[in-house]
């Protein structure tokens, strides 16, 4: 699916402390690619305008590896970590000045396909406000939860430490 409107970000900032390794979480490997290539191909298929990978402090290694695989990427850098909204904040300047639909793609995340992407993006041009995707697992631990109004509309998304008990209860997660 081309959309000249479409802006990929890709949120690389993480440091992969939960993994007790010291190289930060999007390098690591399945099926001989990093998590951060699985997911810029499955964005690069999608034949956005542009991409925009948001990488931490001193984390060239990971711009290096975006950039090898997609030359005209470009990077922004988080300078403090404090959460999704800040991360896509730090990526603004680094939009095109014709963007106007924006898919924020985790960099931890290489298994969505381009297909439900693609879903996305179009429910996105078809006039949504706002497209996200929620999974229920088993078990919701220390996800961010999806508080949705009546059917699916999305009030609201809450972090797990911000969430109060009744939200944790919640099993529709971010």
């Amino acid at each position: 699916m081309a959309s000249n409107a479409l802006s990929v970000l890709v949120l690389a900032a993480g440091k992969g402390t939960r993994m007790r390794s010291e190289r930060p979480k999007v390098l690591h490997e399945v099926g001989r690619q990093s998590l951060l290539h699985h997911v810029l191909a499955t964005a690069k298929a999608l034949d956005p305008q542009e991409i925009v990978v948001v990488i931490g402090p001193g984390m060239d290694d990971v711009a290096g590896a975006a950039r090898a695989c997609v030359p005209d990427a470009k990077v922004a850098v988080q300078e403090r970590q404090l959460g999704t909204g800040d991360a896509v904040k730090a990526a603004l300047p680094k939009l095109g000045a014709r963007a106007r639909d924006v898919l924020v793609l985790y960099g931890d995340c290489p298994f969505i396909c381009t297909q439900t992407n693609g879903s996305m993006a179009a429910a996105r041009e078809a006039g949504a406000g706002i497209v996200v995707l929620g999974f229920r697992p088993k078990d919701p631990a220390r996800y961010g939860r999806l508080v949705t109004k009546v059917g699916l509309e999305l009030e609201k998304i809450v972090e797990f430490e911000d969430a109060s008990p009744a939200e944790r209860v919640i099993d529709f997660c971010n």
